[in-house]
């Protein structure tokens, strides 16, 4: 049984793919003003693509029994760790390619425990944090309210100590508590989006904590860069993304993705999100480290990376599709 799609979700996801691709390219051209802006304001994509995920798993019914939680677990882990390990050692080679020098014993088991390697396999370890959270606060917000609201009140305690302190570990593991808001803020998108007053209430509230943490990070001599506020984020980066989730959920109330050639983009960066997410993070890696000679401004570098990407990601669709269409037939006598 096919599993029906969302397409508010496939706009807010298909969207933050394509902010994050925006994000990492402009990274290079951060001494241009309308590059810098963009990069620093598109920091909404990390919230709104776990809200997608949230969403989705929320929006269905799960039944908390041993076989169901072990088939929930064993397709979550395949499903994350099965393409990152893939993707991994194509980046190894990449790095082997360009930089061997930093092929060191090091380098190789950071990627293996995402600890190091790939700068961005910090979103794995997170999503691998919420393959337990989520079914864990589904229980909680059902049966156990109160042990639920304490994880929601030191949830948000973090989200506030991240504004001007830190805990002496690495950021990977302790991002999971003032992140799992999103998850929580999920919840409740879930069950009152229908509500007349639940969308505008969250844009009011959330844009108001978003501009009173902002004045507090002014006032206290913080920055207000939301990349230095988001490794682990703070309640400043995470109002600023909960601001934006129903804000663009609306946008796409608007009937944006009727314009057909958008909706089929949108649909594309959201059907594969996962795997575009280390395309373009290893396309980048080629052209700025293998391909030296090559020369771009903020938007041509944007524009060849995202039209690379999607060539990659439909040809190696191509490429999957084919090789299990084969192995399904069987060999032909």
């Amino acid at each position: 049984m096919t599993k029906p799609r969302y397409l508010e979700i496939d706009f807010l996801r298909g969207l933050s793919m394509l902010v994050m691709i925006l994000i990492h390219t402009n990274a290079y051209h951060l001494s241009n003003k309308i590059a810098y802006l963009l990069w620093d304001y598109s920091q909404f994509a990390v919230p709104v693509f776990i809200f997608c995920s949230t969403y989705i798993f929320f929006q269905r019914p799960f039944a908390f029994d041993f076989k169901n939680l072990w088939n929930y677990l064993k397709k979550r882990l395949n499903r994350l760790l099965i393409p990152y390990y893939l993707f991994s050692v194509i980046f190894i080679f990449l790095v082997f390619l360009g930089e061997p020098q930093r092929i060191t014993q090091k380098f190789l088991l950071g990627n293996f425990i995402f600890l190091d390697g790939m700068a961005i396999n910090w979103l794995i370890v997170l999503f691998l944090f919420f393959t337990l959270i989520m079914p864990l606060l589904y229980y909680l917000e059902e049966k156990l309210k109160i042990v639920f609201y304490v994880f929601l009140f030191l949830s948000l305690s973090s989200s506030l100590f991240f504004m001007s302190g830190s805990l002496p570990f690495p950021y990977q593991l302790t991002m999971w508590l003032p992140w799992s808001l999103i998850i929580v803020f999920g919840i409740y998108f879930v069950r009152y989006k229908n509500t007349k007053w639940f969308l505008p209430a969250t844009i009011i509230i959330a844009l108001l904590v978003f501009l009173l943490t902002r004045q507090f990070q002014i006032m206290t001599n913080h920055s207000l860069v939301m990349y230095n506020n988001k490794y682990p984020p703070n309640l400043y980066h995470l109002s600023y993304g909960v601001f934006s989730i129903p804000l663009f959920y609306l946008i796409f109330k608007t009937h944006f993705l009727n314009f057909f050639p958008v909706r089929n983009l949108f649909i594309f960066l959201s059907k594969n999100s996962y795997t575009i997410y280390f395309i373009h993070y290893l396309v980048i890696y080629a052209l700025t480290v293998l391909i030296k000679t090559l020369k771009f401004d903020w938007i041509s570098f944007f524009i060849v990376v995202l039209v690379s990407t999607l060539i990659v990601q439909w040809s190696f669709n191509k490429t999957k599709n084919h090789f299990f269409s084969t192995l399904n037939k069987g060999p032909t006598i």
